[in-house]
């Protein structure tokens, strides 16, 4: 899977918050908003970034590819598999279950963090819940390129705003009060002739 310009890596990473809590001094992952300014060169690189990832985001994993990557885990591990045959069979099984999960989630990143949790080579429910968080980890990736290549849009109005529209706009099934209309305006004092003809309707 292709890694992300470094322009947008700084971007799209989760923030990290640092401080001492009930356990001592913790690390706690904040929420992700996107930049106040979205330059437009950050816009174009998360639109190119989205197109590149996109049929990777879409296409599920082959069984060959998650194959690949249990026998790879396993040669990383020690311990349960007492054989390269074992780890073979492990990853034959192993693989019949992880075809649902996105074709992105079984890289080398993923490969090299799950090798750094696991000791020993893992049981199918710790692999899939590994996975699963690199499932996640993908989707919230793909999100945020999304709102990226967006780029910045006005923020919605606020509940005062929307109030004030709705009072000013006019009642569904009613026209809008027609202004009276003005009559001609006079520089001098009507002739007769003028009251007659405006008596019997004429302009």
């Amino acid at each position: 899977m292709p890694s992300l310009p470094s322009l947008l890596t700084s971007i799209v990473d989760d923030p990290v918050k640092a401080g001492y809590g009930e356990h001592g001094y913790e690390e706690r992952v904040g929420r992700w908003e996107p930049p106040a300014v979205i330059t437009p060169e950050v816009q174009e690189a998360a639109g190119r970034a989205l197109a590149e990832r996109r049929a990777l985001y879409e296409t599920k994993a082959t069984t060959r590819q998650a194959i690949e990557w249990v026998v790879s885990l396993g040669l990383l591990t020690a311990g349960r598999a007492s054989s390269a045959e074992d780890v073979r069979l492990k990853a034959g099984a192993y693989a019949s279950l992880m075809t649902e999960y996105p074709a992105a989630v079984l890289n080398r990143d993923t490969l090299r963090r799950a090798a750094d949790a696991f000791k020993f080579f893992p049981s199918y429910a710790e692999v899939a819940e590994r996975l699963d968080a690199e499932a996640r980890r993908l989707k919230r990736e793909q999100t945020k390129l999304k709102k990226l290549a967006e780029g910045n849009k006005p923020p919605p109005p606020s509940r005062a705003e929307a109030a004030v529209r709705s009072a000013v706009k006019p009642m569904p099934g009613t026209k809008a009060e027609a202004k009276p209309e003005r009559g001609p305006i006079l520089t001098q004092p009507p002739s007769a002739e003028q009251l007659e003809r405006w008596a019997r309707g004429e302009a």
